[in-house]
């Protein structure tokens, strides 16, 4: 998992405990811009490594592999 994943999910289990909607604003901004930009950079750099090195795995395979194994 990576740290915004992480950080989602806190934000998420104090959502659920009974924090406020302006929270919950903040979870929507997380997903939309951070996480789907922390996984643009993370797919780059696999690509970026794979030029040296010719891994066996797609840098989304990767990725999904990766940082998604609880979905």
């Amino acid at each position: 998992m990576t740290p915004m994943q992480d950080l989602r999910e806190f934000i998420v289990s104090l959502v659920n405990h009974g924090a406020s909607d302006d929270l919950l604003a903040v979870i929507i901004a997380i997903d939309k811009r951070f996480l789907q930009k922390e996984k643009e950079q993370i797919i780059d750099a696999y690509l970026k490594g794979y030029i040296h090195y010719y891994p066996k795995v797609d840098s989304k395979d990767y990725y999904n592999q990766t940082y998604n194994q609880n979905k």
